[in-house]
């Protein structure tokens, strides 16, 4: 008969306290091994250490676990699991004492931490010495900063700042894992009070070094300042829409990248944002000044550089991201100042796209050259665009 005992364990005891619901429910299992849980029906799913699915509920399950440094970065670690870890050995690898609070079945907590006093005087404080260990620690600290707005322990900056010195640890950070953090502030935290933590550990200085005009421009942090309200309250925008208006108002004003295919190119492969939203970001960037005067465009009979507008955002469409497109202009209009523009741009360009699906291309090309076919569309849909634009009512 198994002996063995599982506990609820860190985010979800945390918020538990706080009062936050919390879908998400981690636990650890002491006193058993591999074999045994496997026997009992766990699915194995961890890659780097044990961590199954509950047969029935499908909740994650993690083994009892000490760890020793034993390399660079994040993954640096070596883990050992057996049935002789103790509960506090396992809370004792924790990062910070507000995560290291356990439950058991009777919801009785084992803090040996102190973690609900910590709660209690909103301070995030780091476990032990070992913190300095994992340089992601600093994005996970900013991040509940930025969430709970609780004060960090002096102690805890200090050994923040001790990693961002270590510009070979910090600089281990995967992109992905980075955009992971960022991916779970977006929407749910301040932001600015997010890159503010860490500018203040000098991490600023080797990863995410874009974003530090953010803590020392006053425009910037208003905007956005506004748009985490907008994303909150108003409009339901995924992460990477709130980044692209994030890099946008970044370069809206240095012409020498927005104007340069190569350089732009270069700052959205580079950027945090997923590879399938980059068209959206250089749509923005190459194409707003000339959304937002496009009433001009018409006025002085630039139908040429219309058609290539259109045919650049209608583009879009094919990655069904022309929605999220609209979505993300309307949003930028509010926070620029330029609702009216753009809502006109988008109820003449879609009027346009209307009458550009119906064109006839079978009847249009019949008996058409092959090398006259591209003159001939483009002809077709510059007459469209004229007539469309200049007997509006």
């Amino acid at each position: 008969m198994s002996t063995f005992k599982v506990y609820k364990v860190g985010g979800a005891v945390r918020d538990y306290l706080l009062g936050i619901p919390n879908m998400d429910n981690d636990y650890v299992v002491v006193g058993a091994n591999i074999d045994e849980l496997v026997k009992l029906g766990y699915k194995p799913v961890g890659k780097d250490f044990p961590v199954f699915l509950h047969p029935q509920t499908h909740e994650e399950y993690a083994l009892a676990r000490s760890e020793k440094k034993t390399g660079v970065g994040y993954q640096g670690f070596t883990f050992y699991t057996n049935s002789d870890v103790t509960l506090e050995e396992d809370l004792h690898r924790r990062d910070i004492t507000i995560n290291a609070i356990a439950m058991d079945e009777d919801n009785n907590l084992i803090d040996p931490f102190n973690g609900v006093a910590d709660i209690k005087n909103r301070i995030i404080r780091h476990v032990s010495n070992a913190f300095i260990e994992d340089p992601l620690r600093v994005l996970r600290v900013a991040r509940f900063k930025a969430q709970l707005g609780f004060t960090i322990a002096d102690t805890t900056l200090q050994l923040m700042q001790q990693i961002c010195t270590n510009s070979t640890e910090l600089g281990s950070l995967s992109k992905e894992r980075i955009r992971l953090e960022l991916d779970k502030t977006l929407n749910k935290a301040d932001i600015i009070e997010f890159f503010k933590v860490l500018d203040s550990c000098n991490a600023l200085n080797t990863i995410l070094t874009e974003f530090k005009p953010l803590v020392s421009s006053p425009h910037l942090m208003r905007i956005v300042n506004q748009l985490n309200h907008l994303s909150q309250h108003h409009y339901h925008i995924n992460s990477d829409s709130q980044l692209i208006i994030i890099y946008f108002f970044l370069i809206k004003d240095n012409e020498q990248i927005c104007n340069n295919n190569n350089q732009l190119d270069s700052l959205v492969k580079d950027s945090y944002i997923y590879s399938r939203y980059h068209g959206q970001l250089k749509l923005l960037c190459s194409c707003y000044n000339l959304i937002i005067n496009f009433n001009s465009l018409v006025n002085w009979g630039e139908w040429g550089q219309i058609l290539n507008l259109v045919n650049r955002i209608t583009l879009l469409e094919k990655k069904h991201q022309l929605d999220e497109f609209k979505q993300i202009l309307a949003i930028v209009g509010k926070l620029d100042n330029t609702s009216n523009e753009i809502s006109l741009f988008i109820t003449t360009i879609s009027k346009i796209n209307s009458q550009l699906q119906q064109i006839d291309y079978l009847k249009l090309l019949n008996n058409i050259l092959p090398n006259q076919i591209k003159q001939i569309v483009y002809n077709k849909k510059l007459e469209i665009i004229k007539f469309t634009l200049t007997n509006e009512e």
